[in-house]
């Protein structure tokens, strides 16, 4: 009984030296989210961290970022409104674009036919909640010609 309790004890201790090793050693290692600049994926793209304001919300504001990770951006994004006046709009709205394959081909008949009617959205002060102006999507290049 000794014999058996003794070298329980002591696989135990093993076992539980070896998680107490293992396990910080395992998280130190962890594989990370890459994004990769070429296609023979060699050439990382590094985040971009930007020490942007923060309002009396928590809310981050600024100007966008050339990043490729969306949490590098500001929530609030710096614009120029349709009235001239500099504020912040949602970054979120700011991106939004036809989510369904749908959407994107009803968008691109619109555009096609010269009927796409542009989305404005609220331009804010810095604390995100006050309305100052509107800033209205640009019609892109390629059906540009037909809104003239």
């Amino acid at each position: 009984m000794k014999r058996f309790l003794k070298g329980t004890i002591v696989t135990l201790s093993f076992v539980m030296g070896l998680s107490v090793v293992s396990v910080p050693l395992a998280y130190g290692f962890k594989e990370k989210n890459v994004v990769y600049k070429d296609r023979n994926m060699t050439e990382e793209i590094s985040h971009i961290k930007t020490n942007y304001s923060v309002n009396k919300n928590g809310q981050t504001y600024g100007i966008l970022s050339d990043s490729v990770y969306i949490e590098d951006n500001p929530r609030l994004v710096a614009v120029i409104g349709d009235n001239g006046r500099e504020g912040y709009v949602y970054f979120e709205e700011f991106i939004a674009g036809p989510e369904t394959r749908e959407e994107a081909r009803k968008m691109r008949e619109d555009l096609e036919a010269g009927r796409y009617v542009p989305k404005s959205i609220n331009v804010y002060e810095a604390d995100g909640k006050t309305v100052i102006d509107t800033f209205t999507e640009t019609i892109p290049d390629a059906y540009a010609d037909i809104y003239k």
